[in-house]
């Protein structure tokens, strides 16, 4: 049961960094809107990428 909801939390924040990314157009800014390196936000979106099967 913990371990979903950490699962749900974790893909939750991808999605919000996701969005960010999708708003501002810039790896920058979005890494500074959800409080993430540049890096963290970049390997994330690919994990997202590889999770849906489409590039982003």
């Amino acid at each position: 049961m913990q371990n979903s909801i950490i699962m749900a939390f974790m893909n939750f924040k991808i999605l919000k960094q996701f969005l960010a990314l999708a708003e501002t157009l810039h790896f920058g800014r979005a890494s500074d809107e959800c409080y993430v390196s540049i890096s963290a936000l970049s390997r994330n979106i690919r994990h997202l990428e590889e999770a849906g099967g489409v590039a982003v």
